[in-house]
């Protein structure tokens, strides 16, 4: 922040129009150690109007300087007017702690809140429109700050990212949470398939279509998506890519998933004619993409989604269609909780995060306690049918 505050007394004004784009790396003290980041703050860049924000972390064995090129956000920012945050791993072979448990990964979750608090100190930031994108390992933090610390994200993306299974448990965002993922079938990293990838074949993350069925359910949108098939303008790429919308959630909250046909672990780029040239950067990573621009997807995406910070905590459910509401107590609950409702209930049916039906009842009565002790620590979603239509809730278990 030194070069910032040069800057600022050298305008001799209360306020900074960067005039030339800034690229500043520094660091904060957090978790009881100094932890580097980057920022890069666009040439049109006035602190009199504030600006959305865009965290863009790295994966496993990467840094901050390669990252800002390799999912290169700065010819958006340039234009679209947002600051970028980098912020670095820890370690010689930098690695964050998202795959491993969920407490082991604190001090990571701690470090970028406080990054996002010291950005928000410095310059006048949109606090509805904080997002959070990452390749890879940093994909996976994306998932892990959506779940565990949403209040600050808009939305979130991941490319080659997912979600290890334990983390689920844990996972109960306050607000319904739009994502985008990116992810080639042919991932050996972190496999489309959720099978153990080749760095650590103790560490396996979840499916990516059961992933996307998760947050899916958890924002209520359709679960039908509009599909289409990306335009194969690079024949020599070895892969082709299905994009699938699903639209229709929760505070107009939507999940899309880019599927990457016979993509490696790799971020999408396209070949830009006349000027600068993306190679396909991929070797022993498999086929890169290169018939649509990863970075500007996830800024279309992004562009289009805010927060909605006066929501309460707790868990986010579906306004009711009808006259008439079902009200779940207490939630989060060790697994025992009542259902109440004016109309009569007649069934109810609970699934897991992976769609899996866990309990079906029939009930015709408008108040029933339901017993899910035995099940495991979680999100679940249960379909409530009454005499008046059906209704949907989100219920947390925690023992």
């Amino acid at each position: 922040m030194k070069k910032q505050l040069l800057i600022l007394s050298l305008l001799g004004s209360s306020f900074l129009i960067a005039q030339t784009p800034l690229t500043i790396s520094d660091s904060i003290y957090s978790g009881g150690v100094y932890r580097k980041y980057m920022l890069y703050i666009p040439a049109i860049y006035n602190s009199a109007h504030s600006v959305p924000l865009v965290f863009d972390i790295h994966g496993y064995n990467c840094n901050v300087d390669q990252q800002i090129k390799y999912g290169d956000f700065r010819p958006i920012a340039d234009t679209a007017n947002f600051i970028i945050a980098l912020p670095q791993a820890l370690g010689s072979t930098p690695a964050w702690k998202v795959l491993s448990t969920v407490d082991s990964g604190a001090a990571d979750r701690a470090f970028i809140i406080n990054l996002l608090d010291t950005i928000k100190s410095h310059y006048t930031i949109n606090a509805n429109k904080i997002f959070c994108a990452g390749y890879s390992q940093g994909g996976c933090m994306s998932y892990d700050m959506a779940a565990l610390n949403n209040t600050n994200f808009a939305a979130i993306a991941s490319v080659c990212g997912s979600m290890v299974p334990s983390h689920f448990a844990a996972c109960a965002p306050n607000r319904p949470t739009p994502v985008m993922q990116i992810h080639g079938t042919a991932d050996i990293i972190i496999p489309y398939d959720g099978s153990a990838g080749i760095l650590n074949s103790a560490i396996t993350t979840t499916n990516i279509d059961s992933l996307v069925k998760f947050w899916v359910a958890y924002n209520n949108c359709n679960k039908t998506p509009i599909s289409s098939n990306i335009l194969n303008s690079n024949t020599s790429d070895g892969c082709t890519v299905a994009h699938y919308v699903y639209n229709g959630g929760d505070q107009g909250s939507s999940v899309e998933l880019f599927k990457v046909i016979n993509g490696g672990h790799t971020w999408p780029a396209v070949v830009v004619t006349g000027g600068h040239t993306v190679t396909n950067d991929s070797i022993g990573l498999g086929n890169k993409n290169m018939d649509f621009n990863a970075s500007k997807e996830i800024w279309r995406f992004f562009s289009r989604q805010q927060s909605t910070l006066s929501i309460s905590t707790g868990i986010a459910e579906q306004p009711f269609l009808n006259s008439h509401s079902v009200d779940i107590f207490p939630n989060p609950s060790s697994g025992v909780f009542t259902l109440q409702s004016a109309a009569k209930i007649t069934s109810i049916e609970i699934t897991n995060v992976l769609g899996a039906t866990v309990l079906s009842q029939q009930i015709n009565a408008d108040k029933a306690a339901v017993d899910l002790g035995s099940q495991a620590n979680g999100v679940y979603f249960i379909s409530i049918q009454t005499s008046e239509g059906t209704v949907n809730k989100k219920i947390v278990i925690s023992h």
